[in-house]
């Protein structure tokens, strides 16, 4: 016949204190929870649910900051760099290349004018957000499109230039 084996009775006394005493330390203190600050000061209830219910950070997806708080001097360079040339070194979208000067020209006869076309890009066109996604004021973006024009040997009209070209 097989031997049975069993459980010690000081091996079931430690679970059945550890089963009824372990839901007690686990639940209780949410019974007993002061609603207190890190600084010791006691919250009432309305304070706890207007802070658990609080946002926890803020996502902007718009350029909200304000034109002053950008650098003064544009580089048109380095914005082109890091902001235009994600569509206008490869034509993605149909984005005129940098240099290309039959595909700015398309752009600037169907739009009618270099002013009109870079209005446009300050509103944004197709699939290009306003002022291509970059933070920087009116005035900047007209100066980041007569910097393309130029590289596509095209006239700005009367679009300003920036100074470091």
């Amino acid at each position: 016949m097989a031997k049975i084996e069993t459980i010690p009775p000081y091996a079931k006394a430690i679970m059945w204190v550890a089963g009824i005493f372990m839901p007690l330390f686990l639940i209780l203190p949410f019974f007993f929870y002061g609603g207190t600050d890190i600084t010791g000061h006691t919250l009432d209830k309305t304070e706890l649910q207007a802070g658990n219910l609080a946002p926890f950070g803020k996502l902007t997806l718009s350029s909200d900051i304000p034109v002053e708080a950008v650098a003064a001097v544009l580089d048109v360079q380095a914005t082109y760099d890091k902001v235009c040339a994600a569509c206008h070194a490869t034509g993605i979208s149909g984005a005129p290349v940098q240099g290309n000067q039959a595909a700015w020209q398309a752009k600037i006869d169907e739009r009618g004018s270099v002013e009109a076309l870079a209005e446009q890009g300050i509103k944004g066109i197709n699939a290009m957000p306003a002022k291509g996604g970059a933070a920087i004021s009116d005035e900047d973006f007209k100066k980041m499109v007569s910097f393309m024009l130029i590289k596509a040997d095209i006239d700005t009209g009367s679009l300003p230039v920036a100074e470091a070209q």
